[in-house]
């Protein structure tokens, strides 16, 4: 019987502090559901930061005033509220992040959304043979799918094979000779480019001959008569 009732007791502890954190944090609980993927970071890459790089994130908070981003700052890093929904933090190493949603209500304490950010780093870009094709997709800082090595050096190669054969056509083409059109081609082709115009005028000057032989035909028909 005592068992029971320690065990009771023990629940008791338990439930009460749950339950008054939920009755702290009812209102926003209930507000973060419709407004919870309003909550957004974006990230720009920036290549010279470090050896690395590192990352310009854009916090979106749609409501300053009622909630906060609650995330890993580090000690020399810089944030700029840019008006009263973003705030830009400059620069984050790239990992991957995790940010909570809080509110501002000091007697809320429970996180009330969690947001996570994968900040990539390709750790192939600074192969030596990503040298000279550095836009190329899998040279690039930010590519973010899994690849093993072997493939990567597969993909980089046919890529510089299709460059170089690109490279190729372009170089037989200035190499072509250019061959000058005689003055009958240049005629002929001038007419043919041309051909809606030149029909036009021909049928144009056809039709003006046959009014002014008609008005001529009608003049003296007229001094005969008279």
């Amino acid at each position: 019987m005592k068992y029971k009732r320690y065990l009771l007791l023990l629940l008791l502890i338990i439930v009460i502090p749950i339950n008054k954190a939920y009755a702290d944090c009812k209102e926003e609980l209930k507000e973060i559901e419709d407004i919870k993927d309003e909550f957004q970071i974006t990230y720009e890459y920036v290549p010279d930061v470090t050896e690395y790089g590192g990352y310009i994130l854009t916090f979106y908070n749609p409501n300053k005033d009622k909630y906060y981003y609650d995330m890993f700052k580090p000690d020399n890093l810089e944030c700029i509220e840019e008006n009263e929904y973003y705030t830009k933090c400059y620069y984050y190493f790239p990992t991957m992040y995790s940010s909570e949603i809080r509110s501002t209500n000091k007697l809320c304490k429970e996180s009330l959304h969690t947001v996570f950010i994968d900040l990539p780093y390709n750790e192939f870009s600074k192969d030596q043979v990503c040298e000279g094709i550095e836009d190329f997709v899998l040279c690039k800082p930010t590519y973010d799918k899994e690849i093993d090595y072997e493939t990567f050096l597969q993909r980089v190669e046919v890529y510089k094979k299709t460059l170089t054969e690109l490279e190729e056509k372009e170089e037989s083409k200035l190499e072509e000779p250019i061959i000058e059109k005689t003055t009958s081609e240049k005629i002929i082709d001038y007419i043919m480019k041309n051909i809606f115009i030149i029909v036009t005028m021909i049928v144009a000057t056809i039709l003006l001959i046959i009014l002014i032989v008609y008005m001529i035909k009608k003049h003296r028909e007229r001094w005969r008569l008279e």
